[in-house]
């Protein structure tokens, strides 16, 4: 029930579903960023070092994450009470605010060594698919 966790957490698939949400990258995120052509190697560097600082923030949180997820599972199958659950439940509503804020901090970074260009280019390709003319 736990899903797949995405680029930076475990099981470095891409925004997998799971209990409450899944974790990781999906579109209009981080991983659409090898998709620009015309990255400068400067560019590509600064990305991928935001890359890595977000997994070294990340990585922690969605283990422990995954860890209060099971706790709390198991004290919803044993009965625990309701404000116990509550009280655990907390716990990973914060775990995943920390998580969703240190990926929008990354992608506001990201963002900030694109030129417009690169940016509405990255707008356009998130929002639009191209349909091929079937004849």
């Amino acid at each position: 029930m736990m899903g797949g966790y995405g680029m930076m957490g475990p099981g470095m698939g891409m925004m997998g579903p799971g209990m409450m949400g899944g974790y990781g990258m999906g579109p209009g995120m981080m991983g659409g960023y090898t998709g620009i052509p015309d990255l400068t190697k400067e560019q590509a560097d600064k990305i991928d070092k935001i890359r890595d600082d977000l997994a070294k923030k990340e990585t922690p949180l969605t283990q422990q994450l995954f860890e209060e997820r099971r706790k709390l599972q198991d004290m919803y199958a044993s009965g625990a009470d309701p404000a116990t659950l509550d009280q655990a439940y907390k716990k990973t509503a914060d775990l995943e605010r920390q998580v969703f804020n240190a990926r929008a901090d990354a992608q506001k970074r990201m963002n900030a060594v694109l030129t417009k260009q690169q940016r509405e280019r990255m707008q356009r390709g998130n929002s639009t698919q191209t349909v091929k003319n079937p004849s």
